[in-house]
């Protein structure tokens, strides 16, 4: 029943961004930025909700699904594409950015409940993604200071600096929110600022879109590999 109570909750929780990012009719990128950052606290219901890969799976699936849905205009008389609106970049109809962000929750899902055991790692990678990914976007926006290019992908040293200190940031007060700190405080400082730096860097090369899988995987994956290194 509390996985049933979970699925629920977590579609009035997204519908509830979407009606609330659709007020920023005349910020469409704030209102598109704030549906993509505060997306991330759902790994909270999946934590408090969920008991299984399956039923923490039925959401990001669904929304997989949905989101493919509304970008194919052949599928247009079953799930208009409008409903995207707010949501993407005007340019964004060259990507699958939209598909690949629950995609990455998905993975996020799978990886911490079935391969490694531990459901709170996959929050790690969602924080990065949602808060580390959403403000540095924002900065990288509002201040395009130092601007270059990697791989074809046009980036600022400010996005890079609001994707490290926004991504820092939220994996600290994430894990002690969720009271999983298994760092003493001088290695724990270190372990966040190797997070975010893996974070950093793969927001920086990887092309549009696909960061949304990349970014939360190297989170994960560091800070697995760390952890059992330190363990043992």
């Amino acid at each position: 029943m509390r996985d049933l109570s979970g699925i629920l909750l977590s579609y009035v929780y997204f519908f509830g961004l979407r009606l609330l990012a659709s007020l920023f009719k005349e910020h469409s990128e704030l209102g598109r930025k704030f549906f993509h950052i505060l997306s991330g606290n759902w790994w909270f219901i999946v934590l408090f909700f969920f008991s299984t890969v399956w039923t923490a799976s039925v959401v990001p699936l669904s929304c997989i699904c949905i989101y493919f849905l509304m970008k194919r205009k052949s599928a247009g008389f079953l799930l208009p594409g409008r409903l995207l609106s707010g949501l993407e970049r005007a340019h964004a109809q060259e990507t699958y950015g939209i598909v690949l962000y629950p995609m990455g929750m998905l993975l996020l899902v799978i990886l911490s409940f079935a391969v490694l055991k531990a459901p709170y790692v996959g929050g790690l990678g969602l924080m990065a993604l949602a808060y580390g990914d959403g403000f540095a976007a924002l900065a990288g926006k509002k201040y395009r200071y130092g601007r270059f290019t990697i791989w074809g992908n046009q980036k600022t040293l400010s996005g890079c600096a609001g994707m490290f200190i926004a991504t820092s940031l939220s994996i600290t007060i994430y894990l002690f929110l969720t009271n999983n700190i298994i760092f003493p405080v001088h290695i724990f400082l270190l372990v966040v600022a190797l997070l975010a730096f893996a974070a950093t860097l793969f927001e920086a090369i990887t092309p549009a879109g696909f960061d949304n899988i990349t970014i939360p995987l190297s989170v994960v994956g560091s800070y697995w590999v760390i952890a059992k290194l330190y363990l043992g």
